[in-house]
């Protein structure tokens, strides 16, 4: 029984530890929303950085099968 009250006592005392951190460094989220052209930005560059890794892919692939003897001239999706 003593064991318990012990272990009981050290997990409100986390539990106090992790409520005090939270209040002492007011988690929050520093970064304001962005505008709608920001966004766009965003999005533009998230796409283009999708077509250059779908290229580098299709030349990586492209490269191993001429390697291998393959033909690689289908598209990959």
């Amino acid at each position: 029984m003593r064991r318990e009250h012990e272990l009981y006592a050290d997990s409100a005392q986390a539990r106090d530890t992790d409520r005090r951190e939270e209040e002492r460094f007011d988690i929050h989220d520093p970064w304001p929303p962005l505008t709608k052209a920001e966004l766009r930005e965003q999005r533009e560059m998230l796409r283009r950085d999708r077509q250059r890794s779908a290229a580098m892919v299709t030349q990586a692939v492209t490269q191993i099968g001429a390697f291998w003897g393959l033909d690689t001239d289908r598209r990959f999706s």
